[in-house]
């Protein structure tokens, strides 16, 4: 919670953090946030880094998956990423997964060979902003290799094409 209110003060340069620093009391903060979020108009919410030992855990889950239906109930969107361990439990609330299923539930899973968007979309996509004029290996082959290599992830084939074309620029002499 006093995350949340970090965040309004850093977007609106208030000081509702300090002035909720000592409040050890979850309610409270629950509600101090609540009304907060609700002033300043905020219409989506996203919760990252849930995790099996700091949510699905928690003793204090039931609280917060009560404040987030609460804050969907005044008509502002929540949104719940991290590992999906931490959400286990909420299955067993159907009037909850019904609440947070919404907007669909979205599992991201690295692509394989059989997804064709990663040579058609993906690989051609990133090979747009090469700062290497010109490859000794067709785009295909990139593709395939970035496949194995980055596991079939996206970010990782991105993070892995500045670091091929950062050691080609460092090998390069004469210019590219």
């Amino acid at each position: 919670m006093k995350r949340i209110l970090m965040a309004l003060d850093e977007v609106l340069g208030t000081d509702c953090a300090r002035a909720h620093q000592r409040s050890t009391n979850l309610d409270t903060l629950l509600v101090a946030v609540a009304k907060l979020l609700m002033l300043h108009r905020v219409a989506l919410i996203v919760i990252d880094e849930k995790q099996e030992q700091n949510f699905g855990e928690s003793a204090y889950a039931l609280e917060f998956v009560l404040f987030y239906l609460s804050l969907m109930n005044l008509g502002m969107s929540v949104v719940l990423i991290g590992n999906p361990l931490a959400y286990q439990r909420l299955g067993m609330f159907s009037q909850v997964m019904r609440r947070f299923s919404v907007g669909g539930i979205h599992r991201l899973r690295p692509a394989t060979e059989r997804d064709k968007w990663w040579n058609r979309d993906l690989v051609p996509g990133v090979a747009q902003f090469d700062v290497v004029d010109s490859w000794n290996i067709s785009l295909e082959r990139r593709g395939q290799l970035g496949m194995t290599l980055a596991g079939g992830n996206p970010g990782l084939y991105v993070a892995l094409q500045v670091e091929v074309q950062r050691a080609a620029l460092r090998r390069c002499r004469g210019g590219v």
